[in-house]
């Protein structure tokens, strides 16, 4: 467990534990939901895009929040599959679709 979700599981506890009766539950239920959705933002890829990391043979890849439901059926993952090796030096990129469908990949640890 990441030190980031210990704090998170520790901030539920402490709310847990400050409320109590029934007519409290829903309201500490929709501020559990808010701490942990706060939580998977910050999981989150720059504006939604996919992140891969390029070695000189393969790549990895981190899904938006979005794609990660259906990471079995994601053209952005597919198509990377099928280039030769990374768009330029080994590294990290943002992986986008432009508008016209083209997929883009921006070095970012340039």
């Amino acid at each position: 467990m990441t030190e980031r979700l210990q704090a998170v599981e520790v901030e539920v506890k402490q709310l847990i534990e400050t409320y109590s009766g029934v007519e409290e539950a829903g309201r500490m239920a929709a501020e559990i939901v808010a701490i942990f959705v706060a939580y998977l933002v910050e999981l989150d890829t720059p504006d939604g895009k996919h992140v891969a990391v390029f070695t000189d043979r393969d790549f990895t890849m981190k899904h938006p929040l979005a794609c990660r439901p259906f990471l079995f059926e994601c053209d952005v993952n597919r198509e990377l599959g099928t280039w030769p090796g990374p768009p330029g030096r080994p590294g990290e990129y943002l992986v986008y679709r432009e508008d016209d469908g083209l997929l883009v990949a921006e070095r970012r640890d340039a």
